[in-house]
C-alpha cells in the first residue's frame, strides 16, 4: 500500500506514518516496527526518523495479564537520502505561549481561568471546601502557566465537563479523581504533552 504513496511522493517530500499495535492470542505483534521495517527492505524508503507518541494518559484498558499500552510509534520516511526534512516537533506542541493580558494570565489557547472560575462558583455538585480547594488549583495551575512551566490547559470540574476517556472509577483514575475532588486537570507542557 505505502509503495504507491512513495511512487507519487515528490523527490523533496516526506511521509510520516502513525501505526499502533495489536494483539494476536495475547501475543503482541510489533507490527510498527515490522511495518517500518517491510517499507525500508521491499519498498525502499529511507527511513529518517522513529518517535515514540507518550499518550500519557492513553485510554482505558481492562486488561488484568499485561500493562496498559500508552505510546505508539511514528515513523518518518523520505524517498531520497537528501529529502527536506521538517521540524515535526515544532508541528505538534502546543500553539504559541502564555501571556499576561491587562494584569491577567492567558495560556497559549486563550484560557484564562474566568471560565472556570465562575463554573466553581456557581456549582450545586461541589460543597463548599471543594469549591475552595478547585479556586486554590485554579490559582496555582495559571501560576503554572505565568511561569512557563505549562503552555496551555483545561479544568476538568463535576458536572460542567465531560470526563475524558471514562466515566467509570474503576478504570479512568480521572474520573476516580472527579469523583474525590470534584476537578481535576489536563496540563501541556510548552514542548508537547505533559
Amino acid at each position: 500500500m505505502f509503495g504507491k504513496v512513495h511512487r507519487v511522493l515528490k523527490r523533496t517530500g516526506s511521509f510520516w506514518l502513525n501505526i499502533g499495535d495489536a494483539y494476536n492470542k495475547k501475543n503482541l505483534l510489533g507490527l510498527p516496527w515490522r511495518v517500518a521495517l517491510a517499507m525500508t527492505d521491499q519498498q525502499r524508503w529511507i527511513l529518517r526518523n522513529s518517535i515514540v507518541w507518550n499518550k500519557v494518559k492513553g485510554g482505558p484498558d481492562n486488561a488484568i495479564d499485561k500493562l496498559r499500552n500508552v505510546h505508539e510509534m511514528v515513523f518518518h520516511s523520505s524517498r531520497h537520502p537528501r529529502a527536506t526534512t521538517m521540524t515535526w516537533t515544532r508541528r505538534v506542541k502546543a500553539p504559541g505561549s502564555a501571556r499576561v493580558i491587562n494584569g491577567v494570565v492567558v495560556s497559549a489557547t486563550g484560557v484564562s481561568g474566568v471560565r472556570y472560575r465562575r463554573q466553581i462558583e456557581l456549582s450545586t455538585l461541589l460543597n463548599e471546601i471543594e469549591k475552595k480547594n478547585a479556586v486554590e488549583a485554579l490559582s496555582a495551575v495559571l501560576l503554572d502557566v505565568r511561569e512557563g512551566r505549562i503552555s496551555d490547559f483545561r479544568m476538568i470540574i463535576r458536572g460542567q465537563q465531560r470526563t475524558t476517556h471514562s466515566d467509570s472509577e474503576r478504570v479512568s483514575g480521572r474520573a476516580r479523581e472527579l469523583q474525590e475532588k470534584g476537578f481535576y486537570f489536563l496540563k501541556y507542557h510548552p514542548n508537547g504533552s505533559k
